[in-house]
């Protein structure tokens, strides 16, 4: 990706460095909205929804974030000790992450997550947590998970 194709990565750098910026929501369905803003991508854990905050006691083990936005959920779990690996298909996104403290972040899309990124025992897409079974080796193989 071009640094002039990461529309949503320049939406966060811009929110960083104080301007201000909207965050426009368009799907392929056609469906296009304004979204509550560029803040939420930075918010506090104690300024989270609820169902985020409950779902952050789930997470074990080494933790993939994918999609990981401007990193507030890994950059919580890496506070409590967790090793935490971040992937972002947007340059800048994988930028601000390591500009904020995360330390392990890569540019690379879900079609490329591969055994060689090592045992992964849990996976943020969101604020949706799977969390994989001990016996999983890595992500080779299929592997039960359980949603919460």
């Amino acid at each position: 990706m071009h640094a002039f194709d990461d529309a949503f990565g320049h939406m966060l750098y811009d929110h960083m460095q104080g301007e201000a910026v909207k965050d426009v929501i368009e799907r392929d369905d056609g469906f296009v909205t304004v979204s509550i803003g560029p803040d939420i991508y930075f918010s506090e854990f104690k300024n989270w929804p609820p169902f985020e905050q409950q779902a952050m006691k789930y997470p074990t083990g080494k933790v993939l974030d994918i999609g990981c936005g401007a990193a507030r959920h890994a950059l919580y779990l890496q506070s409590l000790g967790m090793e935490v690996l971040v992937i972002d298909t947007s340059p800048l996104a994988i930028f601000i992450s390591q500009r904020r403290g995360l330390r392990k972040a890569r540019l690379c899309s879900i079609t490329q997550v591969n055994s060689k990124l090592g045992n992964i025992d849990s996976i943020l897409l969101g604020a949706i947590i799977l969390v994989l079974w001990p016996a999983c080796p890595g992500l080779g193989g299929y592997c039960d998970a359980s949603i919460h």
